[in-house]
């Protein structure tokens, strides 16, 4: 806006707004003398503008003062990546371009990840930046391009969303065993392999369902090595890596391990096979010997007896000392009613054996009874009775027999077992038992 002042009363007339020497706008005064005077045609970079009054009927012609004016101009900022998405360790190359409309920006890209610093880099004659990184972490960054501007250009930005990924592994397995016993040990190896500058570190985890077997750290070699010593049960083991800052994890196919109670006592019987007659019994001694110093009560029995045949340990628990042998008796019966485990019944088809055997006797006591006194005649009375029942009985007859179940004759076989009462551990050996005539 122009004001012009003249020594007295209104001004009037024009006023022209120079550039240099040339003008770029003009306009009339108003009132109170003043104009606005609007140009575009201004080109980037200093300028130096004065203000020419014509004058008018009273008032002469006049120059203002001149003033110093910096044209500038919009800039644009375009950025690409030489490579997204990338893996992790890969260089991915950041490009900027600055764009205006004289095309000769100058100064420098700041390039920022988030809010962090990436680095700078000057622009070149064509406008372009680069910047190159092979540290991105895996995941989605957000890369701006930040142009700072110069004398003539004025500052500008730009986005774009770089994605970096996991480099891809694979794990095996092997062990150094498929079948064992408890207290042996079995090495877990997992084989960590990955494509990338660095080989993969971190951690395997191995598992078997839902139980943990144990960590182990991957070696310089891609190995990661576990070594344990299981309890019984049936393993199906599996091999997990977690990764790492480069590589992503992976899972290895599954073995089986099978970990087998070990042996912690014996059984042996002297003798091991057993001959008798049926009906007839037999006595063997039973050998327990501790091992590893296992020491528990053991429950001892029989299984997979034949028709009638019991067995009897004396004891039948024993409570077995760390590494020692102990010894109890075992009676095999094959129905002698003298022996263990026989059994026998009586037999009646008609009257009792009894009837038969009182009839005798009731008879003379009744004789007796009737050369009393009178007071006593009605035990009289009552022996006779029983004499008469016993008639009755020696009548009929008596066919009453001792009865014995035997095992028959063959060849047999059967288990002596025992059981700890705490640990559960087990043992069994088979016994040949042959029965004669």
């Amino acid at each position: 806006q122009v004001q012009v002042t003249g020594n007295g009363g209104d001004v009037t007339g024009q006023v022209t707004l120079l550039d240099g020497a040339s003008s770029v706008a003009s306009g009339t005064l108003g009132a109170n003398g003043t104009a606005t005077l609007i140009t575009s045609s201004l080109s980037v970079g200093p300028h130096t503008l004065t203000v020419h009054y014509g004058g008018d009927a009273k008032n002469t012609a006049a120059d203002s003062p001149s003033i110093q004016v910096l044209v500038r101009q919009n800039s644009q900022v375009a950025l690409v990546s030489s490579l997204n998405p990338a893996l992790t360790g890969e260089t991915v190359v950041l490009t900027a371009k600055v764009t205006n409309v004289d095309g000769k920006p100058t100064g420098s890209i700041t390039f920022l990840d988030g809010g962090s610093l990436l680095g700078q880099a000057t622009l070149d004659a064509n406008g372009n930046a680069s910047f190159s990184s092979a540290t991105l972490v895996a995941g989605k960054h957000v890369i701006t391009a930040q142009y700072n501007g110069d004398t003539l250009n004025l500052t500008s930005s730009t986005t774009l969303t770089q994605e970096m990924d996991l480099r891809p592994t694979t794990t095996g397995l092997s062990v150094s065993a498929t079948s064992l016993q408890t207290g042996q040990t079995v090495s877990l190896v997992a084989v960590v392999r990955g494509a990338g500058p660095a080989m993969p570190t971190g951690a395997v985890l191995f598992t078997s369902g839902t139980t943990t077997l144990g960590t182990a750290t991957v070696d310089t070699n891609g190995l990661a090595t576990l070594t344990v010593s299981p309890s019984a049960a049936t393993y199906h083991v599996v091999a997990t890596y977690s990764g790492d800052f480069l590589y992503a994890g992976s899972t290895s196919s599954s073995i089986d391990v099978v970990v087998s109670q070990a042996k912690v006592f014996t059984l042996a019987l002297s003798p091991s096979k057993i001959n008798l007659t049926s009906g007839d019994h037999a006595t063997a001694t039973l050998s327990i010997s501790s091992l590893n110093s296992f020491a528990d009560t053991l429950n001892l029995g029989c299984n997979g007896l034949p028709f009638a045949a019991t067995c009897t340990f004396s004891p039948n628990s024993l409570k077995l000392g760390a590494n020692i042998t102990q010894q109890v008796q075992l009676q095999i019966d094959t129905g002698n009613p003298l022996g263990a485990g026989a059994s026998a019944s009586v037999r009646s088809t008609d009257t009792p054996i009894l009837a038969t055997i009182l009839w005798p006797g009731a008879t003379v006591l009744g004789l007796l009874g009737m050369g009393m006194r009178k007071r006593r005649r009605w035990l009289g009375s009552l022996l006779m009775a029983l004499a008469m029942i016993g008639i009755a009985g020696g009548t009929t007859g008596c066919t009453g027999a001792l009865h014995t179940n035997t095992t028959p004759a063959g060849s047999y076989t059967f288990q002596v077992t025992g059981v700890g009462a705490t640990s559960g551990a087990k043992q069994a050996i088979d016994v040949t038992l042959t029965v004669g005539q």
